[in-house]
C-alpha cells in the first residue's frame, strides 16, 4: 500500500514551524520584528518592576500639640480669651448698644450689672448653639467621634465658668489623633497616626518614604505648631530670637520641651529634594502657608496653610476631615469650610437680651426685652488675646486674617 508523501511533508513543516517560534522573540503588535543576528542569542531584558498599589490611597496624620510650648498659639490660650470675654474684664465694653441705653449703664446704678449679666447669658447661649453639632458640622449624619466634641465644647459654655476645661481635658492629643483616625480609616486603604513622642520628624519622614516606594497616594493632615518671621502684621506675637517659618515636630526623648524645628530646607530634603507622590496637605500650624511652596515642590497636588497666627484649632482639624472624607468636598473648599465654620464659633454673632432694672428717682422697677446687642465679638477676642500675648497697641491682633487660609496647587484635588 503506496502511503501519500504530502500530509507527512506538511507535518515536518508544521514542526519546524513550532520550533522556529519557540526559539524567537516575541513582536509586540504594530512593532517591527526583532533582528537577529545568526549564531547569537539575544541578551535577556531586565524584568518589569512590580507594579504598587497604584490605586490606593494612605493618610498621614500628626497631632503634636505641645501646650508647655510659647512660641505659638495653644488651645488654651483661645479658652483663655473666651473667659476673659464672659468675664468682662476688657474695661470699658466694645458694644454697639443704642445711646440711651450705653447712657443708663453708665450712669444709673445696678443697671450695668444687670446688663453684663444679661451678656453673658447671651453670650454663653450664642456660643452653645454655634458649636452644637448640627450647626457647626451642618450635616445629619457626621462621625460619632465629632459629634460628641462638638457636645462637649457647646457643654462647657453652658455650664461654665471655664468653658473649655472638660474640653481640654478630654480633647488631649491621644483623643484628637483617635477622632482623626477614626473619621479617615474607612476612606484609606492605610492610615497612619504619630502623635506624643512618635510625633517626630524622623518617623514622619521614614512614614513618607514608605509609603511613596510601596506606590501609595498619600494625603497629610499635620497638627502640629509652627513660627514665622519676627514682625507679624495681624498680630503681637513674634517669634523671638529664631525668626523664620518653622514646624515643630516632637523632640525625641523631650516631651515638654519646645519641639523639633523644622524648616523648609530641611522639609523639602525628605525625599532628596526629589517630588513624591502627594495628594494633598492639611495644616493648622502657624504661618502654615509659609510652607505651601515647599510642599508643592514635593509633589502635593493641593497645600493649605494659615496666613499667620491660627487661632482656629479646636475643631478645624476635625472639621477638615469630616468634609474631605464624608462630604467629599475638595482640598481647598474643606478648609475654607473649615475655617468658616470655627470662625463664626470664635466671633460669634449678634443676639438679643433682656434685663431688668429699676430707676432710681421713681423706684418703678422696668423689663428691657428683647434688646438686640451687635456686638462686635472679634474686636473683643482680639482685645482678649492681645492680653493674653502681651498686649501691645502697635501690633492689634486679628484672628480672622490671622487664621485665614491660603491655597496653592489646584481646587480641584479631592480624595
Amino acid at each position: 500500500m503506496k502511503r501519500n508523501g504530502k500530509p507527512v511533508a506538511r507535518l515536518l513543516l508544521f514542526l519546524v514551524g513550532v520550533l522556529l517560534a519557540a526559539d524567537a522573540p516575541l513582536v509586540a503588535q504594530g512593532t517591527k520584528p526583532a533582528i537577529r543576528t545568526p549564531g547569537k542569542r539575544p541578551a535577556p531584558t531586565a524584568p518589569a518592576p512590580t507594579p504598587g498599589p497604584a490605586n490606593k490611597k494612605a493618610m498621614v496624620i500628626v497631632v503634636e500639640e505641645n501646650e508647655a510650648q510659647t512660641y505659638s498659639g495653644k488651645r488654651s490660650d483661645l479658652f483663655n480669651a473666651m473667659e476673659k470675654v464672659l468675664d468682662m474684664g476688657l474695661g470699658d465694653l466694645d458694644i454697639n448698644l443704642p445711646n440711651v441705653l450705653e447712657q443708663a449703664i453708665r450712669n444709673i446704678k445696678g443697671v450695668r450689672g444687670e446688663v453684663l449679666k444679661a451678656i453673658r447669658k447671651g453670650y454663653r447661649d450664642m456660643m452653645s448653639q454655634l458649636s452644637a453639632p448640627a450647626e457647626v458640622i451642618g450635616s445629619a449624619t457626621p462621625q460619632n467621634c465629632l459629634t460628641d466634641m462638638m457636645k462637649v465644647l457647646s457643654q462647657g459654655f453652658v455650664t461654665g465658668p471655664k468653658p473649655g476645661k472638660v474640653f481640654l481635658d478630654r480633647y488631649g492629643e491621644a483623643a484628637t489623633a483617635n477622632c482623626l483616625r477614626d473619621m479617615a480609616t474607612p476612606y484609606y486603604e492605610k492610615v497612619v497616626v504619630l502623635t506624643d513622642q512618635k510625633a517626630t520628624f524622623a518617623n514622619f519622614k521614614q512614614t513618607l518614604l514608605e509609603l511613596n516606594q510601596q506606590g501609595y497616594r498619600i494625603d497629610i493632615l499635620l497638627d502640629v505648631h509652627g513660627t514665622g518671621p519676627a514682625n507679624p502684621q495681624l498680630n503681637n506675637n513674634g517669634c523671638g530670637s529664631d525668626c523664620s517659618a518653622k514646624l515643630f515636630f516632637a523632640k525625641e526623648g523631650a516631651a515638654s520641651s519646645r519641639g523639633d524645628p523644622i524648616d523648609a530646607d530641611t522639609l523639602a530634603s525628605i525625599n532628596g529634594n526629589q517630588p513624591m507622590n502627594l495628594n494633598a496637605v492639611y495644616m493648622t500650624s502657624c504661618w502654615g502657608s509659609h510652607f505651601n511652596k515647599t510642599w508643592a515642590k514635593l509633589g502635593a497636588k493641593a497645600v493649605n496653610g494659615s496666613t499667620e497666627l491660627n487661632y482656629y484649632v479646636l475643631a478645624s482639624p476635625l472639621l477638615f476631615m469630616h468634609y474631605w472624607t464624608k462630604e467629599r468636598l475638595p482640598s481647598h473648599e474643606a478648609a475654607s469650610k473649615a475655617y468658616g465654620r470655627e470662625r463664626r464659633f470664635f466671633n460669634g454673632q449678634k443676639f438679643t437680651i433682656k434685663f431688668h432694672w429699676r430707676d432710681p428717682l421713681t423706684g418703678k422697677k422696668h423689663t428691657v426685652d428683647e434688646i438686640s446687642i451687635g456686638v462686635t465679638w472679634s474686636k473683643l477676642m482680639n482685645r482678649a488675646l492681645a492680653l493674653q500675648y502681651g498686649a501691645d497697641k502697635k501690633r492689634p491682633v486679628d484672628n480672622d486674617a490671622s487664621s485665614k487660609r491660603v491655597a496653592a496647587g489646584s481646587p480641584a484635588v479631592s480624595l
